[in-house]
């Protein structure tokens, strides 16, 4: 199947959203205040807004004025009410594509609302660009393969996705393919894309013969990930293996990645947590001593700590917590 056959499938799913909101049907789409364990506050209507948000953006129906302008209005002013409260901040794809298309109706009293959106939380206050440009495509025809998945993905279309992946997996992965795959598994949900995707990224990095900063980093990224998977996998015997291989890739950067598979571990198998905290300990002091243990680390240094009952490291560690604050 052609790719563009999936993409005319997501065009009909957003077609529908749009007609729903055209019905009178509107509650969907606006704001709505959830608690996420994970996430505190968020959305509810996040991804429905976003969907019919796309289906504005390609024209998929014939809207006259002033009925899409009062649209785009109140969809924007509902994205600023979302940025404005949701735990984690972000702008998004919505807030940009309405930016754009409020532009054409701007009137002067409209900057207070603009000027909020901008306020809406940090990185709005960062990075939205008031005036638009973002540029958007106008026909869903006009995004590839990858580009497709990522929006089919950030609007939730499981079963598109997945089709999407496995086109996309068809071709043949070098080191970046690898990595995009992993990425996508977060969107299809697939442990089998997951796991093709680790293994073949950390072959790929570590039978490599280049060198440098940029191989150091997908070295770091190789390990740290291919030891989660392990864990996942319930196999904390070749995590610990790998932790001790790639100490010094884990230990480059911040470090953090070091500690988050020390963590894993430990989480894994209890009758580890000992082995890997003397071991945590040790390497700990090093990095100390070379002026190279960084408080980004303290965190994630304490919570191994007391995976492995050490209190005395655990009041250390505060101690040192508090005089970086």
């Amino acid at each position: 199947m052609d790719y563009k056959e999936i993409l005319s499938k997501i065009s009909d799913i957003l077609g529908e959203e749009l007609d729903r909101y055209l019905s009178g049907d509107k509650e969907p789409y606006m704001y709505k205040l959830m608690r996420d364990e994970q996430f505190g506050d968020v959305d509810e209507h996040q991804v429905s807004r976003k969907r019919l948000v796309y289906a504005l953006q390609f024209g998929l129906r014939e809207i006259g004025e002033p009925l899409r302008e009062q649209i785009v209005r109140e969809l924007f002013e509902q994205e600023v009410i979302s940025r404005e409260k949701n735990s984690f901040q972000g702008i998004g794809s919505s807030m940009e594509m309405l930016t754009d298309m409020i532009q054409p109706y701007r009137r002067p009293e409209d900057n207070a609302l603009l000027e909020r959106a901008k306020d809406a939380n940090f990185d709005c206050f960062c990075g939205l660009m008031k005036d638009g440009g973002y540029g958007y495509p106008k026909d869903i025809y006009e995004y590839n393969l990858e580009a497709g998945i990522y929006m089919a993905g950030e609007m939730q279309l499981r079963e598109q996705v997945c089709a999407l992946v496995d086109i996309f997996k068809a071709g043949r992965l070098d080191t970046s393919g690898y990595e995009k795959l992993r990425h996508f598994a977060e969107f299809t949900q697939r442990p089998d894309d997951r796991e093709t995707a680790v293994l073949g990224y950390y072959d790929c990095v570590f039978k490599s013969p280049a060198s440098g900063k940029i191989m150091e980093m997908r070295g770091l990224t190789a390990a740290k990930h291919m030891i989660l998977l392990l864990c996942d996998m319930n196999d904390a015997a070749n995590a610990e293996e790998l932790l001790y291989k790639h100490t010094d890739v884990l230990l480059s950067a911040n470090g953090r990645a070091f500690y988050e598979c020390a963590i894993k571990i430990m989480q894994t198998d209890s009758s580890r947590k000992k082995k890997i905290w003397r071991y945590v300990k040790k390497n700990s002091k090093l990095k100390a001593k070379d002026g190279t243990f960084y408080p980004i680390c303290y965190t994630d240094y304490k919570k191994c700590a007391e995976l492995a009952g050490d209190k005395i490291a655990v009041l250390a560690i505060s101690a040192l917590e508090k005089k970086e604050q």
